[in-house]
């Protein structure tokens, strides 16, 4: 997802680019990755916001794509097979990586922010719900895939006609 904004992105803002994980295999991908592309970036490992929480980070925008599979929800063995479990399952109920995601939030964000959740399609109600006991005065929306099903869910606090 960094490197795909990043491309989209650098020649219209300054970008400084983080990326997180646990999997320490997932990172040196993303590197590989990164460095194929020319793109500076910072990595950091550990779950979820964590590693930025403890350095102190603050961000402008932060979009995940976190696991979110509940750990009882049969899924095709194909992606079983060709996944690791660390990330496609969040728990038994699917959400505790937002859960967790969301609480922390509130430590990396800078004052004006925009957020993107990628789910499951039956997942953005809960995820909305969850974003509005934490966050109030957001405008917060969903949008579909290629395939027309729900799978983002995005908020900001900054109101279109602030834009510059």
């Amino acid at each position: 997802i960094g490197l795909t904004l990043y491309k989209q992105l650098k020649n219209d803002y300054k970008i400084n680019l983080s990326v997180t994980d646990l999997s320490r295999d997932a990172l040196q991908i993303c590197r590989k990755n990164m460095e194929e592309n020319g793109i500076p970036y910072v990595e950091y490992i550990g779950n979820t916001l964590e590693p930025i929480i403890k350095k102190n980070k603050k961000f402008d925008i932060v979009v995940t794509n976190p696991p979110y599979i509940a750990s009882n929800e049969k899924i095709e063995n194909m992606v079983v097979n060709n996944e690791p479990k660390m990330a496609l399952f969040s728990g038994p109920t699917g959400y505790e990586i937002y859960e967790m995601l969301i609480k922390q939030l509130n430590v990396v964000l800078k004052d004006e922010c925009f957020v993107g959740f990628e789910h499951a399609d039956k997942q953005g109600k809960t995820i909305t719900n969850l974003i509005k006991e934490k966050f109030h005065n957001v405008e917060i929306w969903t949008s579909n895939d290629l395939f027309g099903r729900e799978r983002n869910t995005f908020f900001t606090n900054v109101r279109k006609n602030d834009y510059k």
